[in-house]
């Protein structure tokens, strides 16, 4: 059974890179006892998808990941067992199934950030988003040939209380 985890990453959590994020959901999973489907070889693992990365420093409210688990086991249940190991910053927002048979990054269809009050909604097409740089370029006041070059970025790392 699949099932898409919707989550939140806020506050200092917001630091964590995407790597070290699904690190967490493999050990957040194991500590609620729920029953996943481990992948097979040398070095086993639960099987958990990732959606796009979210860039270093940014919160967000609607983040998901698809658990693949042995048997069936209610959505709810599942969220109030992961809800159970959260620390500070993450929250599940819900757990619905999953039966598609494409990969969340395939699925993705918008991503959308808010900077500085300012809304914006880029579309992906295969995998790619090509709004994304001159909107970058257009923030930051650069040319998009330097954002790409550069990587250019702006953030805040002080944490504030």
């Amino acid at each position: 059974m699949k099932l898409m985890v919707r989550y939140r990453k806020t506050g200092p959590v917001r630091f964590i890179s995407h790597l070290d994020t699904e690190r967490f959901w493999r050990r957040a999973v194991r500590r609620a006892g729920l029953p996943a489907v481990r992948t097979r070889g040398f070095s086993v693992r639960e099987k958990i998808e990732l959606g796009y990365p979210l860039p270093v420093g940014c919160e967000s409210e609607g983040e998901d990941f698809v658990l693949e688990l042995e048997g069936e086991i209610e959505p709810e249940t599942v969220a109030d067992r992961l809800a159970a190991v959260m620390p500070e910053g993450f929250g599940v927002a819900g757990v619905f199934p999953y039966r598609e048979k494409e990969s969340l990054f395939i699925r993705t269809r918008t991503l959308v950030y808010q900077v500085e009050g300012k809304r914006v909604e880029l579309p992906v097409e295969n995998g790619r988003s090509p709004r994304l740089w001159p909107f970058l370029s257009e923030y930051f006041g650069c040319s998009e040939a330097e954002a790409k070059l550069f990587r250019v970025t702006r953030v805040e790392i002080r944490y504030r209380e």
